[in-house]
């Protein structure tokens, strides 16, 4: 692919850093099962970060959720509800 424009330069420095984070985040994540990279490389797909959930949940300090802690949280409470009320 050639870059005939700074708009397709920039998206290019887009998806290798968002390339990049995929990578480390996956690193990080070292106990991820094959549904979650998988779950994860769909949702970057759409455009969406490793630090962003579909769910909008909150840790309990007030921060937004990454993807895999955020996924493993709403599976949990639909498994344990009673721990939730």
């Amino acid at each position: 692919m050639e870059l005939k424009t700074g708009v397709d330069y920039e998206l290019r420095t887009l998806l290798r850093e968002e390339l990049e984070t995929l990578q480390k985040y996956v690193e990080m994540f070292d106990d991820m099962s094959q549904e979650e990279k998988a779950e994860l490389r769909e949702w970057m797909a759409q455009g969406k970060s490793v630090n962003s959930n579909p769910n909008y949940l909150y840790a309990e300090n007030g921060c937004l959720l990454d993807f895999i802690n955020a996924s493993r949280m709403d599976r949990d409470m639909v498994e344990n509800p009673e721990d939730y009320r």
